[in-house]
């Protein structure tokens, strides 16, 4: 069980209980074909999601991947003045077969050789 894990499903259980809803009907909600016993795994930091499963969750609650992957270094203003097509990204990562930790890395290091890059 990896720290990312765990963080990620702090996160999604979070999110889930802010919004009053119990596993199966975040599932409903994420039209997904995980059940109740994945959400619990995903939720203790068990396995990981896929990247469909976390691109369900921020475009049906309306989130941030930073809120979601709980990244604090990264200041909105340092994401902001990179031109990003997000949709190419998602596709690209789809098909590389990224995982939520591996975006999380990439978004880090954006953000790090653009501040690097504006401290020039």
């Amino acid at each position: 069980m990896s720290d990312f894990n765990t963080n990620l499903g702090i996160k999604i259980k979070e999110l889930r209980k802010k919004n009053n809803l119990s596993q199966e009907e975040f599932c409903k909600m994420l039209g997904t074909n995980y059940n109740r016993s994945t959400i619990s795994k995903i939720e203790k930091g068990k396995i990981t999601p896929s990247a469909e499963f976390i691109k369900n969750i921020i475009e049906v609650f309306k989130i941030s991947s930073k809120w979601l992957f709980d990244i604090e270094s990264i200041d909105d203003t340092e994401i902001s003045t990179v031109s990003i097509n997000y949709r190419e990204v998602d596709k690209i990562a789809k098909e590389q077969g990224f995982t939520p930790e591996d975006i999380k890395e990439i978004l880090e290091t954006i953000a790090r050789v653009n501040k690097r890059n504006n401290n020039l």
